[in-house]
């Protein structure tokens, strides 16, 4: 997981002279100098057994240059025995034009290397204990029984009860949690299980992925473009946004439920294939698209997978425009689904952690708006998680003359009524 730090160039107005100590860079007096608020340098840092050696860029550009540098600063932190890390430096302003662009670059460095070191500490607890928060994983467990499978599909953890730890311990328990409720999921082919939820500056109209957007109004579940998706989805607020960014949850069953009512036909249709834009990740080889119905009934289970602008773009992709009837299907669900009285929402706070059945509760939010400070602007980090007991089986196409069938059926177990 990339730890974050920021800091701001400082420029000496009375400069010591000497140093006290040359490997620790200490001056051996002391010096007058200023902070320039206007300028700052950002460093990313990320501690993984996979890598091979050190790696640095400097504003997207690989730097080999200043990479023996950088690792010896962090084998001065971290030792010599450590893992290999990726750094990644961005700063505003120029380089070497004598704005102490080194003395930012190297305070960002120490302070998200500690951070990253923690997270890898954190990480490693975790992974190798199952015997952590005994008390907590019943009560998870628990949880997951009642609202993630038999009841609403989601419950949310208050921000409040994380008062008293520190964020490194905060992550650390939310993801103890998700290992908890199941299987960590591959969540993109940079095989990331830990995805942060920001605005990229990117846009669903210009083929961004919902998550590095900020736009509102798109309900969907997540990964609706892979073969096999997600059973739970895990979300904890690291900040909210400055205004909006309204979480919104929708369940599936209440959605086939009306269109079963008023819809028949039209429901029909979401039961067969449409082509979901994969949005560029996709091995060399593979098809851009994934071909996968709306609602499944399999194993006496409901599900139910979507987003609309995939949709749209996958037929693109393919060249099979959506026929009349299934944009009218389409257009039918979108209504519904966007039905205010339908929706349970919800503003997460700081520290707030939800989590949500996959394949039962359609999500989304708001717009948002952000904060100046990049330390407040809004941040999420996004599990998926497969349940241990999942069951993967080949969908079942429904049929206009089965139809009725599957109404009744679905009666008995009690998803209609």
């Amino acid at each position: 997981m990339w730890a974050k730090a920021q800091a701001q160039p400082n420029i000496a107005l009375i400069k010591y002279w000497g140093k006290k100590n040359i490997l620790k860079n200490i001056p051996a007096v002391d010096s007058l100098s200023i902070t320039l608020d206007d300028l700052w340098t950002k460093m990313r840092v990320e501690f993984s057994s996979d890598f091979k050696h050190d790696k640095l860029s400097v504003n997207g550009l690989s730097d080999t240059d200043m990479l023996p540098r950088v690792s010896s600063c962090i084998d001065f932190l971290a030792g010599k025995s450590r893992d290999f890390a990726y750094i990644e430096s961005e700063c505003n302003f120029p380089i070497s034009a004598g704005l102490a662009s080194s003395s930012s670059a190297f305070s960002a460095l120490v302070v998200a290397v500690n951070a990253a070191l923690e997270l890898k500490n954190n990480s490693n607890l975790i992974n190798n204990s199952e015997e952590i928060f005994p008390i907590l994983q019943q009560e998870i467990l628990d949880f997951k029984k009642k609202f993630l499978i038999e009841g609403i599909g989601f419950f949310v953890v208050d921000g409040e009860c994380f008062t008293d730890f520190s964020r490194e311990e905060t992550v650390e328990i939310y993801s103890k949690i998700c290992k908890i409720l199941g299987t960590l999921f591959v969540q993109n082919i940079k095989n990331e299980r830990f995805v942060a939820i920001k605005d990229e500056g990117k846009s669903m109209i210009s083929g961004g992925r919902y998550h590095q957007t900020k736009e509102g109004g798109s309900f969907h579940t997540d990964s609706p473009q892979w073969k096999e998706v997600p059973d739970f989805i895990g979300l904890y607020c690291i900040n909210p946004a400055k205004k909006g960014g309204e979480s919104k949850f929708v369940s599936a069953y209440s959605v086939h439920n009306e269109m079963l009512k008023e819809h028949k036909h039209f429901l029909e249709i979401l039961y067969q294939r449409f082509h979901f834009d994969k949005r560029g990740e996709y091995k060399s080889g593979e098809s851009p698209t994934v071909l996968e119905p709306i609602f499944t009934y399999n194993n006496n289970q409901l599900k139910f997978r979507y987003l609309r602008d995939y949709i749209n773009d996958g037929h693109k992709i393919q060249n099979t425009p959506l026929s009349k009837e299934q944009t009218e299907a389409l257009d039918i669900f979108d209504k519904i689904i966007h039905d205010e009285n339908l929706a349970v929402s919800y503003n997460l706070k700081q520290n707030d952690m939800v989590f949500f059945n996959n394949n039962r509760v359609i999500h989304g939010r708001t717009s948002f708006k952000d904060a100046e400070d990049f330390e407040k602007k809004r941040l999420m980090i996004r599990t998926w998680i497969k349940d241990k007991k999942h069951l993967d089986n080949n969908p079942k196409i429904i049929t206009g003359k089965n139809i009725k069938d599957l109404e009744d059926e679905l009666r008995k177990l009690g998803y209609i009524t």
